[in-house]
């Protein structure tokens, strides 16, 4: 690398993000909270939010994770927004706290935790916490017995693990920007910060972790096309690979041997002993991508997606029986619950499964006999999810749609809510949403589009809706609009459509497209100033997605984005819908300069001059770019998204 480009970088890593505009932003938020604030909408919006609780529970306990010395678990009071965790000495009994979330949170506007670290000793936790939401962290090291506690870096990001050994901390800072780009280790005894590694490419992002039998810890180098990844001994760095790849591949260790996970389009998994011979694991089936992959007691387990459902398979390293586990009838999502499966050598892993209208589960797998027991259920007293159908129906080719239902509400033409996103392979898989059903009971269907450029139907199915195929995105969501029109499950004068971040580009760019579709549209934390932001390599994400979206300094790709990026293609003659916009100030992913940009381009249409159409901004002046952390609130932010719907969609 040239001087001259090592300048360059060291530039844009303390590039700050200004604060601009405030004024002009706080007459909008009026303009917005004078909309919101009529008496019908406080009330509807108090009925909203009584409706979300009714179905969580309030008062929630984990499970109780069992380690060598003490068993953890988590809970939180009805009361609370973040909860605690505890420790419970296996001998005694006796349980203590181990972090106090509402007392660390107190008089914090925001407070997010991270994953808890537990020495291999039990000796010390590490955790990180974000104060702002702008992912920027403060790293904590904590003796568990003691509850002493000292701040390590207040830059952090990118993760941290404690050393096998129990002695080191290695932990990611961040740039000014965000980007995680140099690693540490911090000696617990001596509190000395020692620097391993710097990744001087803008493009690729580092994080650490432990390996599955708690022995390694290892670097990743990333960006979204190959990966790098380090063996960290003591202070240094080793490369595992001779020679790069040019492929994402994920990395584990278990009792002498590596594990490589191979992420192109011919996902399998790999062993070896020395990263020059490697053997077949897991073989490649076609249609079938393997998205993660863990070992525990010699089973590989591994997480896979087929024709878009998640699939959950345990081979015997020893026996090579290989089974496939049916956890749920419905489309699910397999999670594995904070502080669950720390014992290496266990035949019990801890699993959760959900799908979009069933609350979570606790299930315990035994990996000798495959028996699946039910640890712990959350059903909330007055839900019965069997009133609901969720299923997913095909659009054409590959094309799917999950669709939600009151079962006794189903007819044609009903008020719909459309979402998508379609960006980074990312897969909108069935979590427990607990809010969606104030819409099904008010007559609404609730829709999801697959569509390219996410990872529903593998990798294939992404790289087809990225870079110079990025247009497949937006032409896939309005084939499921008018799908859904042309089978009268909706009309356009009652659909509405929603999507944040990445998604918020896709909504942007469909309604340049097809304002006709749709009656009203929601932009959340919208990537919609596609060329500018893409040629500010300073911009935090910015250099890393040009294997994404590709950089506008390419003429072929700056004509590309040309035609779909949102701000670029606003035409004031269009019909537009009605429209909401909401982003943060503190948003380090998309500065909250880009959807006000959009707002003043978009706003001289005679649509919105004259009336006959509404358009409103809220930029909230606090939070970073998932919102508010705290429970409660979080629900006001939702119920008035949902009151706006019902407001424009009757």
């Amino acid at each position: 690398m040239s001087s001259k480009t090592k300048r360059k970088i060291k530039k844009c890593r303390k590039k700050t993000i200004k604060k601009r505009d405030v004024k002009e932003i706080k007459k909008i938020n009026h303009v917005y909270d004078s909309f919101i604030d009529k008496e019908l909408v406080k009330k509807n919006k108090h009925e909203l939010v009584k409706e979300f609780k009714s179905r969580i529970v309030l008062d929630y306990s984990s499970v109780t994770h069992r380690n060598q010395k003490y068993s953890y678990s988590y809970s939180i009071n009805k009361l609370d927004n973040y909860g605690k965790y505890y420790y419970t000495d296996n001998i005694t009994n006796k349980q203590n706290v181990l972090v106090d979330c509402e007392k660390m949170a107190k008089h914090k506007k925001y407070f997010g935790i991270n994953s808890i670290d537990i020495s291999n000793d039990e000796s010390y936790v590490a955790f990180s916490i974000d104060y702002v939401g702008d992912n920027i962290t403060t790293l904590y090291i904590q003796h568990i017995l003691s509850g002493t506690r000292h701040i390590v870096t207040k830059s952090g990001g990118g993760g941290y693990s404690i050393s096998p050994d129990s002695k080191l901390l290695y932990y990611i800072t961040c740039d000014s920007a965000g980007r995680p780009y140099k690693l540490y280790s911090y000696d617990i005894y001596s509190k000395k910060h020692t620097l391993i590694y710097t990744e001087s490419e803008l493009s690729t992002g580092i994080s650490v972790y432990k390996t599955s039998d708690n022995t390694k810890c290892l670097l990743d180098s990333s960006t979204k096309i190959y990966s790098n990844v380090f063996e960290i001994i003591n202070n240094t760095c080793k490369s595992l690979y001779k020679h790069q790849t040019a492929k994402i591949y994920s990395v584990d260790y278990f009792l002498n041997k590596w594990y490589v996970l191979i992420g192109d389009n011919r996902s399998r998994i790999m062993e070896t002993i020395d990263f020059k011979q490697f053997h077949t694991v897991i073989k490649h089936n076609k249609d079938v991508k393997y998205e993660y992959f863990f070992i525990q007691a010699n089973k590989i387990i591994i997480g896979s997606r087929e024709n878009g459902y998640n699939y959950f398979t345990i081979k015997d390293l020893c026996s090579n029986k290989i089974v496939k586990l049916v956890l749920s009838p419905i489309r699910h999502e397999i999670s594995f619950p904070e502080l669950g499966n720390m014992l290496p050598f266990s035949n019990i892993i801890t699993i959760s499964v959900s799908t979009f209208l069933q609350p979570s589960k606790t299930l315990s797998i035994d990996l000798d006999t495959f028996k699946i027991t039910e640890l712990k259920s959350y059903k909330p007293s007055t839900y019965n999810p069997n009133k609901y159908t969720e299923k997913i129906i095909k659009v054409h080719d590959q094309l799917y749609m999950t669709l939600l239902y009151k079962t006794s509400l189903l007819k044609k033409n009903m008020k719909c809510l459309l979402g998508g996103y379609g960006s980074y392979g990312s897969v909108e898989d069935p979590d427990y949403n607990y809010t969606i059903q104030s819409l099904l009971d008010r007559g609404f269907l609730y829709c999801y589009a697959h569509i390219r450029g996410g990872g529903f139907m593998g990798k294939k199915w992404y790289d087809q809706g990225k870079m110079l195929n990025k247009m497949n995105t937006f032409h896939d969501f309005i084939s499921c609009t008018e799908f859904l029109i042309k089978k009268q499950y909706t009309c356009p004068d009652k659909l509405a459509i929603w999507g944040r971040s990445a998604g918020g580009l896709l909504i942007g760019a469909v309604i340049n497209m097809r304002p006709d579709l749709y009656k009203f549209a929601i932009l959340g934390v919208p990537f919609v100033d596609v060329i500018n932001t893409m040629s500010d390599k300073c911009s935090p994400l910015t250099t890393e997605e040009y294997h994404e979206f590709g950089n506008p300094a390419n003429k072929k790709i700056y004509n590309y984005m040309k035609k779909y990026s949102p701000v670029d293609n606003i035409d004031p003659s269009k019909n537009y819908p009605n429209i909401f916009i909401y982003s943060n100030m503190n948003d380090t992913q998309v500065r909250y300069i880009e959807p006000y940009k959009y707002y003043n381009n978009i706003k001289t249409s005679p649509v919105f001059e004259s009336g006959e159409k509404t358009l409103l901004m809220k930029i909230n002046m606090n939070y970073g770019h998932s919102q508010s952390s705290k429970r409660y609130e979080s629900m006001e932010e939702l119920a008035e998204i949902y009151q706006l719907i019902l407001h424009f969609i009757q």
